[in-house]
């Protein structure tokens, strides 16, 4: 039987994809559940299907599923069958891919604050316009009947792309990263136009592409915005204003290491730093004016990674403060 709790639902009936297609203009979340809620789940049946998760794939499609598991409430072994692909298994103890099939290619485990929770990143390509399911195998090889294992899961996700990024918790329609921005009547008047420091200490999935997160004005981002964009080409801080845009590249980041960038503007220039070395200066072609939202995207760039702190200051800093903040 099932002990279907609040979370099995949104997995039967997910969201649709961005733009209701399986060719994202971008990689982003797509969050199947608006709750966190824990649901406890068996498995029981010759089919061993826990749960339908998306069909009508188009062949060669990536898919990322990510989901947080309770260990003293979950056995080791969770499945993907996709329909005419078999059945892949992965071993969370281990973070392996114990039986190829379902199109699985890998498996990763992190760790979580508390020692009993882990996330577990499923990663895949389908073989064709097929069904997607995700089962409770007993063991690595098991594709059967399975009368014994349990999961405990919460926030359950399935995004499209190569990688999996963090949950976006949303009450309604499904929602790429490019939705994900912080704004208000009232933003604006934390924001200042003439000067400011922007901090950002964070680490990205992919640094082949931009990751962007800007300060910029609702309407108007192409031509009123503050945006550290960090990359493998070059950790870069950009003012976008009236004398049009003016951008300092720095040291190239390295998808999976945690890099400390300040960003400082101001009307006697501006200046990028980044782990406790000045990377450059120049004088402002001209200040962004009414600032008032901040997000995780340029509208084209998402930004698509881990942060640890992303703070903003109306006060420029020098140097010396730069560089010792992030040291």
């Amino acid at each position: 039987m099932n002990l279907i709790g609040q979370i099995l639902p949104r997995i039967i009936a997910p969201a649709n994809w961005y733009n209701s297609t399986l060719t994202p203009a971008e990689p982003g979340a797509f969050e199947l559940n608006n709750s966190f809620d824990w649901g406890l789940y068996t498995q029981n049946g010759t089919t061993n299907n826990l749960g339908f998760v998306y069909g009508g794939f188009s062949p060669g499609q990536n898919w990322a599923i990510s989901l947080y598991v309770k260990i003293s409430a979950s056995g080791d072994y969770i499945g993907v069958r996709e329909t005419g692909n078999g059945i892949g298994v992965v071993r969370i103890s281990t973070e392996t891919v114990t039986t190829a099939g379902g199109g699985i290619s890998s498996v990763k485990v992190y760790d979580t604050v508390n020692d009993d929770i882990k996330r577990v990143v499923i990663l895949g390509t389908t073989l064709g316009a097929n069904n997607l399911f995700l089962q409770l195998p007993s063991s690595g090889g098991n594709s059967g009947v399975d009368d014994g294992n349990t999961l405990q899961l919460t926030a359950f996700q399935l995004e499209a792309g190569t990688y999996a990024t963090s949950v976006i918790r949303t009450t309604g329609l499904a929602r790429t990263r490019n939705a994900d921005v912080v704004s208000s009547s009232a933003i604006g008047a934390l924001l200042e136009d003439l000067e400011g420091n922007f901090y950002l200490e964070a680490t990205v999935f992919d640094d082949t592409v931009s990751n962007v997160i800007e300060l910029s004005q609702s309407g108007a981002e192409s031509t009123n915005a503050i945006r550290i964009d960090i990359n493998g080409t070059g950790i870069e801080g950009t003012c976008v204003g009236s004398g049009g845009t003016t951008s300092i590249s720095g040291a190239p980041a390295v998808a999976g290491t945690y890099n400390k960038v300040c960003f400082n503007y101001g009307a006697s220039g501006m200046s990028l730093h980044v782990d406790g070395s000045t990377e450059g200066s120049a004088s402002n072609g001209g200040l962004p004016s009414t600032l008032n939202q901040w997000r995780f995207t340029d509208g084209t760039n998402p930004f698509r990674g881990r942060i640890r702190v992303c703070a903003y200051n109306p006060n420029k800093l020098n140097a010396t403060e730069s560089n010792n903040l992030t040291t």
